[in-house]
């Protein structure tokens, strides 16, 4: 007989009050053996030139790039 695994609750999420958000329509990628760095900014034009603000960088491991990665296909092919 299988054992069964006790339910457990799922995670309480709160938001800090200091949580940034902001539109970004640049990404760029810095790898390493360890993880991903994603650096999101936003193309702005000046003067006829065009000029990419990175605004926020977020490092995460591979797993969780790879997870990221699957969410994004099944939202993005729905």
């Amino acid at each position: 007989m299988a054992e069964q695994i006790p339910s457990q609750a799922p995670a309480e999420i709160r938001r800090a009050t200091d949580l940034l958000s902001m539109y970004a329509n640049n990404v760029h990628f810095e790898l390493s053996i360890w993880d991903l760095k994603l650096i999101f900014g936003a193309l702005e034009q000046e003067q006829g030139k065009e000029i990419i603000n990175q605004r926020l960088a977020v490092t995460i491991p591979w797993l969780q790039a790879k997870i990221l990665r699957l969410f994004l296909q099944l939202h993005v092919d729905f």
